[in-house]
């Protein structure tokens, strides 16, 4: 006869548990990581998650294992989000302004940026990195076609503003910062409208700089033609 403890103690090694704690784990990475960098003790990540530290290293053996799974996570769930935005809302405007939005909530634009370059990337992290930027490249692709996004607006502009506005401050609750990042992020989709006349927004980054902060290096200056030294701004600049 099954005791009330073996029925729990079961019930918590179901397949069920494992894919809730799980979860957790990796929400909570998501926050932590943001908050606090990728060194961020993982004991913090746990009791974020409201688990045991046993639990997390039986589901990742390794930091880097937690990492990568966090940034595959982050980037499987933002194509997701776009695909359904496609699908679901009215046009292009509104599937795109709803994605970064998606972004914000789930921590998702700030803590990719922090992950990434911290572990080795496997064939399935540069597919699913492959995918990601597709997804987003076919919302900016279609709200420039339909003449609502600003033509000099790229890929690398709203990951690396979206990570800008996502940064938490110090001194400032989970809670309000959230409403502060919805709030800037409404301001500048204001910015990313394609205006009526005017001229470009100024240098902005490329992809070079993407892959270089992706790869744990620093970007370097931006020029007009956006043309740049990953490894810093060029000589006689």
């Amino acid at each position: 006869m099954a005791t009330a403890h073996g029925s729990e103690t079961a019930q918590q090694s179901g397949p069920r548990f494992r894919a809730e704690a799980r979860r957790r784990i990796i929400d909570a990475a998501k926050q932590v990581f943001q908050e606090k960098g990728p060194e961020a003790p993982l004991e913090m990540v746990a009791r974020r998650g409201g688990v045991g530290i046993a639990t997390l290293y039986r589901r990742f053996a390794t930091r880097e294992d937690l990492l990568r799974e966090v940034c595959l996570d982050v980037m499987r769930d933002v194509t997701h989000e776009a695909a359904e935005a496609v699908e679901q809302e009215p046009d292009a405007w509104s599937a795109l302004t709803r994605v970064l939005h998606h972004c914000v909530t789930t921590h998702a634009a700030g803590t990719l940026p922090v992950v990434a370059g911290r572990f080795v990337q496997t064939d399935e992290v540069l597919r699913t990195r492959t995918e990601y930027v597709d997804a987003l490249n076919g919302l900016l692709d279609r709200a420039r076609a339909e003449g609502s996004l600003r033509a000099e607006v790229d890929h690398v502009d709203i990951l690396l503003v979206l990570s800008l506005i996502s940064r938490p401050l110090p001194g400032i609750e989970a809670e309000l910062g959230q409403q502060l990042a919805h709030r800037y992020l409404r301001l500048l989709v204001q910015g990313l409208a394609a205006p009526e006349s005017g001229r470009e927004a100024g240098p902005r980054p490329d992809q070079q700089a993407l892959d270089a902060l992706w790869n744990g290096g620093d970007i370097g200056g931006a020029t007009e033609d956006g043309e740049r030294d990953a490894n810093g701004p060029r000589e006689g600049r």
